[in-house]
C-alpha cells in the first residue's frame, strides 16, 4: 500500500490487495544456481557472511538475519526531486543476485557497483577491498 501511494496512487485495500499478495505469494522465486558450489566457493561465501554481520559495514542491521528488513524507513543518503520522501523502506535481500538493477531507483546495474559504491546511509562498504567485496556479493547471491 505504502509503495502504490508513494508512486502517486491510492494504493489498494481490503479484497484487491488481498488478492494481489495472494498473486505474488504464489508466484516462484528466482531459479537457484545449478550445481554445488566448489570448495572455494563456499569458503568466499563464508567469509562474505563473516563480512556482512559486522558491525563495521552495517548491514545485518538492517537486514535482520540476512534476508529480512528491520521494518524500518531509513534516509540512505540518495534521494532525489523525483522521489517523494527521503525514507525508504528496508527490502529484503532473498534472491538479491537474480533481481538487478540495485538500490530504490535501480542507480546499480550489479552488485559489485553497488558494493563499491556504497558508502553512506546504506552501510558501508567502500572500505573493503576487491576480495572481500567479492566474498560478500558471493554471500549474497546465497540468499
Amino acid at each position: 500500500t505504502n509503495t502504490f501511494s508513494r508512486l502517486g496512487g491510492t494504493g489498494l485495500q481490503g479484497p484487491e490487495l488481498d488478492a494481489l499478495v495472494a498473486y505474488l505469494d504464489g508466484m516462484p522465486g528466482p531459479a537457484a544456481a545449478e550445481g554445488a558450489a566448489s570448495s572455494a566457493e563456499q569458503q568466499l561465501a563464508h567469509r562474505g557472511q563473516e563480512l556482512f554481520f559486522e558491525s563495521r559495514q552495517g548491514c545485518a542491521g538492517c537486514h535482520i538475519g540476512g534476508v529480512g528488513g528491520d521494518a524500518g524507513k531509513h534516509d540512505v543518503a540518495s534521494g532525489t526531486k523525483a522521489d517523494l520522501g527521503k525514507v525508504f523502506d528496508t527490502p529484503s535481500l532473498r534472491f538479491i543476485g537474480a533481481s538487478a538493477p540495485y538500490f530504490h531507483d535501480g542507480r546499480y546495474p550489479t552488485l559489485d557497483a553497488l558494493l563499491s559504491a556504497t558508502d553512506s546511509g546504506m552501510g558501508h562498504t567502500a572500505h573493503l577491498d576487491a576480495r572481500d567485496r567479492r566474498a560478500l556479493r558471493a554471500y549474497l547471491e546465497t540468499l
